[in-house]
């Protein structure tokens, strides 16, 4: 007899054979620990070799057993129903004829065995796939579930497919007994197919499209639609089940829907513009890509809208989410200007322009005018411009073209050369001339204004025309002419010399014809002139002598301006004012040793006219003790200019001038470094400088005189606003450093 285990089960093998043709034939069978009622296997352990099936037989002398052949009758599953001794035999037949018989007793204890039973959590014994459920036994004290080996009385199973299990369990007694199969149903789960965007835009929504199931379920929202429309306001996991009535096995899956923020758009540039102009427009912000509502898709654009214009701009992300900005453009009018003038003059003669519509004013001059008029002397067909500024900063413009006629002359009475001043050469120039005879002229007369003269015939010293001699126009040149020098001696007239004097190395000249009472005035120091270059110029010092009977006291101003001497602003600049002494002392010095050559103006002296200076009454200005030096250190001297700025109060085309205008000024203008503003009504007035495109730079207060810093300031045109009680002035400030 041996001891063996056998599919986990304790048997013993009782072996009983003899040899019928050299064939061995065994079997085994449950021999221990049955009880009533209790079934086990008998199986054929060593087969016959010619034998072609096998029948098992099962008795006892109270009680016999029952079997279940197996296939092939190579096992089969006997209940043992009563206690006692039993008798396992299997005879092994080829056809009809016995190979071979063996026996094998088998004992059943009378103890009342395990009634096994066996419950399931799964309702009807269904389940569904990628679920648990937890088996059961009842009846014994140790537990072997089949397949699986899986020992406990309570366990948990999760079967992928249909199965049944099989409980053998053993009691206290050591009996042991197997339960009926425990057959499960496995139902399949659906599987869920999602599909849609899951990516959109805050303020957007998304359609998903759901599939794989009889019904859907979408949370949040508990929507039951197929196809759930879905508008998160921040990113949101949703959850989506196959579930609800009539669904056995329901199914679940999640799918994110990602929020995008919209991308941040910003239009850069100013809302305001003059009409005219152009301004341009910059997309900015974090999007990916742009579209204005011009049809552009560049991130500048530049516009010239004619009327007040609003421009949009759309940003788009990476995510494809939209934002937008609008700039709604102010169009502001250009002033409209006019010309006051005759668009013909006199060859070899003045004219005088007045500008009119804006708030300050620029002619196309060289150097620019920056008055509202303009004294010229064409000598051909001329095209004047005049830009002005209006007071919302807006510059308009506008053209007169002059055609100098050279059937006439422009004559004043007095200046019988026409040099431009009324001096002792002019009754030279009437002995040269004496006894000469032309056409009169009407009216006529010795009153210091220019007056229309038909050409004579002849020409006087200075190459103009012979009826300038004529100095009171009764067509004869004798002494009665005279008088008209007499009366007017010392003035001057647009004729003046506008450039400084050929043999003169250091000259002045005013910038304007005439210098006006309780108006700044400024006159430019000239080194040089076109025809003779100072060459080899280092440094050079000079004094200025001012008449101050009719300067206003302690106004004088000496400023530098950028030049050939100092055009990289590295030069060592020196003035002192001792105008008791009446002098302002002078120097300008480079810094790198380094000579330079040429001519031009290197400096502008400012001074206010007293507001009592009678009319017609000069101001005399000199240059002295002029020298220069080379870089090697040799001195040489310099001759001085002197020139004479001629007072007036009442001239024709001079216009009158707003009470409060006239008493805020300042200067210089043009200015480098400082500004001087003056109130000659002694009040609080606020000043306020703005660039041309309207941004405030500067601002501040002063009551009788201040002095503002200005080297911070770039080059260029601003406007001055000049506001107190009594009014306020627009004026136009120019920076040249």
């Amino acid at each position: 007899m041996k001891k063996f285990i056998l599919s986990g089960m304790l048997m013993f093998l009782v072996t009983s054979s003899f040899f019928t043709y050299g064939q061995v034939l065994g079997i085994s069978a449950w021999s221990q620990g049955l009880c009533i009622n209790s079934k086990a296997y008998g199986a054929v352990t060593s087969t016959a070799t010619w034998a072609t099936s096998y029948s098992w037989s099962v008795n006892s002398g109270s009680c016999s057993g029952t079997q279940t052949p197996g296939i092939n009758g190579l096992s089969t599953l006997i209940t043992y129903p009563c206690c006692g001794i039993y008798t396992v035999s299997c005879v092994a037949l080829s056809g009809t004829s016995t190979l071979s018989t063996v026996f094998q007793t088998v004992s059943v204890a009378c103890n009342t065995a395990a009634n096994l039973s066996v419950t399931s959590t799964a309702p009807g014994g269904s389940l569904c796939s990628a679920s648990s459920c937890t088996l059961s036994g009842l009846g014994g004290t140790t537990y072997t579930w089949i397949p699986g080996n899986i020992l406990g009385a309570n366990v948990i199973v999760a079967p992928t497919s249909n199965i049944c299990y099989t409980l053998l369990a053993t009691n206290a007694l050591g009996c042991f007994n197997m339960s009926p199969s425990y057959c499960m149903s496995v139902i399949p789960t659906y599987t869920l197919s999602i599909g849609g965007n899951t990516n959109v835009c805050l303020g957007g929504s998304t359609t998903l499209s759901l599939s794989g199931g009889p019904s859907f379920n979408t949370q949040p929202g508990n929507n039951n639609s197929a196809n759930p429309v879905l508008t998160p306001t921040v990113t949101t996991t949703y959850t989506i089940c196959s579930c609800g009535a009539g669904v056995t096995c329901p199914s679940s899956s999640t799918v994110t829907i990602f929020v995008n923020p919209p991308p941040t758009v910003i239009i850069g540039g100013t809302s305001t513009l003059c009409a005219g102009t152009s301004l341009t427009f910059s997309a900015l912000g974090n999007a990916q890509s742009y579209t204005w509502s011009t049809g552009s898709t560049n991130t500048l654009i530049t516009v010239s809208p004619l009327v007040t214009t609003c421009f949009g701009l759309i940003g788009t992300s990476v995510a494809g989410c939209t934002n937008n900005a609008l700039n709604c453009v102010t169009v502001s009018p250009s002033p409209t200007l006019s010309i006051g003038g005759s668009n013909t003059v006199c060859l070899g003669s003045s004219i005088r322009f007045t500008a009119s519509g804006a708030n300050s004013y620029t002619w196309n001059t060289s150097p620019a005018i920056n008055t509202p008029t303009l004294s010229a002397l064409p000598t051909a067909s001329v095209n004047y411009m005049v830009y002005g500024t209006g007071a919302n900063g807006c510059i308009g413009f506008t053209n007169l073209i002059v055609i100098p006629n050279a059937a006439c002359s422009d004559v004043w009475p007095g200046d019988a050369n026409s040099d431009g001043i009324v001096s002792t050469l002019d009754v030279l120039e009437l002995g040269l001339q004496f006894a000469s005879t032309g056409m009169a002229r009407t009216p006529g007369g010795n009153s210091y204004i220019g007056q229309y003269a038909g050409n004579w015939t002849g020409t006087i010293s200075t190459g103009k025309n012979k009826c300038h001699a004529d100095c009171n126009g009764d067509g004869v040149v004798n002494n009665a002419d005279t008088v008209a020098v007499v009366a007017n001696f010392a003035l001057t007239h647009a004729f003046k010399p506008a450039g400084p004097g050929a043999n003169t190395d250091v000259s002045l000249v005013a910038s304007q014809n005439y210098a006006y009472p309780g108006q700044w005035c400024k006159v430019n120091v000239v080194v040089g002139s076109a025809t003779k270059i100072i060459s080899q110029l280092y440094g050079i010092v000079f004094d200025l002598d001012l008449d101050q009977t009719y300067i206003v006291p302690n106004s004088a101003y000496l400023a530098y301006t950028p030049s050939f001497l100092n055009a990289a602003n590295q030069n060592i600049e020196f003035r002192k004012a001792q105008l008791l002494n009446t002098k302002i002392y002078a120097a300008s010095v480079r810094t790198d040793l380094t000579n330079v050559s040429g001519n031009g103006k290197i400096a502008e002296l400012w001074f206010k006219v007293k507001a009592d200076a009678p009319n017609n009454s000069s101001i005399n200005l000199t240059v002295s003790n002029a020298q220069m030096i080379g870089n090697l250190g040799a001195l040489i001297a310099l001759t001085g200019g002197t020139t004479s700025v001629l007072v007036s109060t009442n001239l024709v085309g001079i216009e009158n001038m707003d009470a409060f205008e006239n008493s805020v000024q300042f200067f210089p203008n043009p200015a480098r470094d400082k500004l001087i503003f003056q109130n000659s009504r002694h009040e609080e007035t606020s000043y306020l400088i703005y660039d041309l495109i309207g941004q405030l730079v500067v601002e501040g207060k002063f009551s009788d005189a201040s002095t503002l810093e200005i080297g911070a300031l770039a080059n260029g045109t601003y406007l001055v606003k000049l506001e107190s009680d009594s009014g306020k002035a627009f004026k136009k400030l120019i920076i040249e450093k």
